[in-house]
């Protein structure tokens, strides 16, 4: 619930209407191929737009997230290969 009400405070949204949002339970994102989970204690989905510079073991690392998980959720099958305006599903789990 920590977590809940600091990133309602971040998003200027009320705890109340995040929680109604949030079904209980453990979130899924639908992709093609396998239904991906959401970490325990992470909070999302939200879209990242990749950056100049970005990779995606350092875009994993600033959210708590493996690079085989963001692969994985994100449909990518060569972990080496992102693009500037690329956007991606993450979860922030820190």
């Amino acid at each position: 619930m920590k977590k809940l009400a600091k990133f309602a405070t971040i998003s200027f949204v009320s705890v109340g209407l995040l929680a109604g949002a949030a079904q209980v339970g453990t979130p899924t994102v639908e992709a093609k191929g396998p239904v991906v989970n959401a970490p325990a204690g992470c909070y999302g989905p939200f879209s990242y737009t990749v950056k100049s510079g970005d990779t995606l073991s350092k875009i994993a690392s600033r959210y708590g997230l493996s690079t085989s998980y963001l692969a994985n959720l994100n449909n990518i099958s060569n972990p080496d290969l992102i693009y500037v305006g690329q956007t991606l599903k993450v979860y922030n789990c820190n």
